[in-house]
């Protein structure tokens, strides 16, 4: 994700995609892909200080497939974006979620890279939960799960963050939320 060309949806973005169908296992692979890109790409907008500007890369991500951005899930510790909230604006879609959490993997910018890769230390050690990033991710969750309903809640990441959206599911099913 070094280049603004792959950050521009309009360049490399799955913009042939002009059918709405969430039966399909490929589009749903696609829009899932096009959002955890979308969170990447606003880290690198909330790093170049183009967030919320015209000149903003990440919108389009989650945009072209009718989601707005719900919340921004930020770093205590860094005050980097590493997760966000996605809402589709027409839930009524058969097998469409209404909200989609979703965690970008490690970045190797230097806002990023010491604070993204402590936590790839922790997730091997298996102490991932023992961290701010963990607890903003399932409090955010949680209120979702309770607000919409697990149906209507999706969870992506991508790389290491995978895992924060498995342990994530995993604390919610032992504090006894519907899975």
């Amino acid at each position: 994700m070094s280049s603004e060309g792959e950050s521009n949806f309009g360049v490399s973005g799955p913009s042939h995609l002009t059918v709405i169908d969430w039966e399909s296992t490929h589009y749903r692979s696609s829009v899932i892909a096009s959002l955890v890109k979308g969170v990447y790409v606003l880290e690198r907008d909330h790093q170049q200080n183009r967030v919320l500007t015209p000149t903003a890369l990440a919108p389009p991500w989650w945009e072209f497939f009718n989601f707005q951005l719900n919340n921004v899930l930020v770093d205590a510790a860094d005050y980097s974006f590493f997760g966000a909230v996605f809402e589709l604006k027409s839930p009524a879609l058969i097998k469409a979620p209404k909200y989609v959490v979703v965690f970008r993997g490690t970045l190797t910018e230097p806002n990023t890279r010491s604070r993204d890769i402590l936590l790839d230390l922790k997730c091997i050690s298996n102490r991932l939960h023992k961290n701010s990033r963990f607890k903003r991710a399932l409090d955010s969750i949680e209120t979702l799960v309770e607000k919409a309903g697990t149906a209507n809640v999706w969870l992506a990441g991508h790389s290491v963050r995978v895992s924060h959206s498995t342990a994530c599911w995993k604390e919610n099913d032992k504090k006894g939320l519907p899975t």
